[in-house]
């Protein structure tokens, strides 16, 4: 029984940037890319009255996105915050702009809930 014990505290804790920690980042930094793209075309080609709440939303998520991103790599505590914000306002859009939901629900939700309950997330997201 001992031994049990001494190999889980020799474990190294999971922490930093890594691991499933990865796929958000890379998410977010994509939706930057997409948002700002979205973004440009809606400028050039649509009548800017009749978009205005499709140009909100692609600042809102250029900003959300980029102040998790930021929150993450200072390994600031607000960033799960923003991450589980970023996901649920991702689904919300998309229910509404969109109207998609079933596409978007599951990996939404699965994403707020690392952002809750991530070992990772909690050992290096600290300050």
């Amino acid at each position: 029984m001992e031994d049990k014990k001494s190999e889980e505290k020799s474990k190294p804790e999971v922490k930093g940037i890594g691991g499933w920690l990865i796929l958000p980042i890379i998410g977010m930094f994509i939706t930057i890319g997409m948002q700002l793209v979205d973004l440009y075309d809606t400028v050039m080609f649509y009548e800017i009255a009749e978009m205005q709440l499709y140009i909100f939303s692609n600042i809102f998520f250029i900003v959300l996105a980029g102040l998790c991103l930021y929150n993450i790599f200072k390994k600031n505590k607000i960033a799960r915050t923003f991450g589980i914000i970023f996901y649920g306002a991702s689904l919300l859009a998309n229910i509404l702009l969109i109207g998609e939901f079933s596409s978007y629900i599951l990996g939404s939700f699965i994403w707020m809930m690392y952002f809750i309950r991530s070992k990772r997330v909690k050992n290096t997201l600290i300050d």
